[in-house]
């Protein structure tokens, strides 16, 4: 690979993490509208996400304590 092709592979993979980063974003913030959450969602959405395999599904009691304590951060199990 020349260093002009790693620099525009570089740049492509960095576009699409930013991009992928501002949507998590986004939609991070729409949760936090729609339940009122009171900690930091970055964060909880964060530790969800490196708490589950990429195939696993979201525990029910997860989304039941992030909408009911919105101002309490939700425990991972």
């Amino acid at each position: 690979m020349t260093t002009n092709e790693l620099r525009r592979s570089v740049r492509s993979k960095l576009q699409a993490a930013i991009r992928a980063q501002r949507e998590s974003w986004d939609v991070a913030l729409g949760i936090e509208e729609i339940t009122g959450y009171g900690g930091d969602i970055y964060a909880f959405v964060a530790e969800t996400a490196g708490a589950l395999d990429d195939d696993e599904a979201i525990p029910d009691d997860v989304v039941e304590q992030l909408i009911l304590s919105p101002t309490q951060t939700p425990q991972i199990q």
